[in-house]
């Protein structure tokens, strides 16, 4: 497999991954966390960044998926499936629990 195209996924799946983890999952937690008096209904999110994670971690999982499949060498197939489980990860626990 080319070397760049090597680089270029691994660069864009860590990029995403960094940027999955630094996205808060509520702008207005910290409120909650000074005053429980405020309901948290009122603190809501409208929701305006749930298609910039949708589209984030589907370009770093389909950019892996090509990686993993283009890959001949068994022990660089570790590496992708680390990137896709690891965003899964992310995904699940910090924007979907």
């Amino acid at each position: 497999m080319k070397i760049i195209f090597k680089i270029i996924s691994y660069i864009t799946s860590f990029v995403s991954l960094l940027f999955l983890i630094a996205l808060p999952e509520n702008k207005y937690s910290w409120m909650e966390a000074i005053d429980q008096s405020i309901a948290h209904e009122y603190l809501e999110d409208p929701g305006n960044k749930i298609p910039l994670v949708t589209i984030t971690a589907a370009l770093a999982v389909i950019i892996q998926s090509i990686h993993f499949f283009k890959t001949k060498n068994s022990k660089e197939k570790f590496v992708p499936l680390i990137f896709i489980f690891s965003i899964a990860g992310i995904l699940v626990f910090k924007f979907l629990i």
